[in-house]
């Protein structure tokens, strides 16, 4: 998957920081973090709701660019 690089683009596009992402999912700024630098991996439920903020599909969110 490459939802680190998907995540930050979409985030960065919307003019969030990583904390804003965070507090719109409910998570702390370091997760968002380790998402985009690939030191762990989202949930589906996460990716879910990630593509629901971003009005993306999964297929979006998770493909190769």
């Amino acid at each position: 998957m490459f939802v680190n690089k998907n995540l930050k683009f979409l985030r960065n596009r919307q003019g969030w920081t990583q904390k804003q992402l965070a507090e719109k999912l409910g998570l702390k700024q370091s997760v968002i973090g380790a998402y985009e630098e690939e030191r762990a991996t989202p949930p589906l439920t996460c990716l879910l709701e990630v593509s629901e903020i971003f009005k993306v599909s999964l297929d979006t969110l998770t493909r190769k660019d």
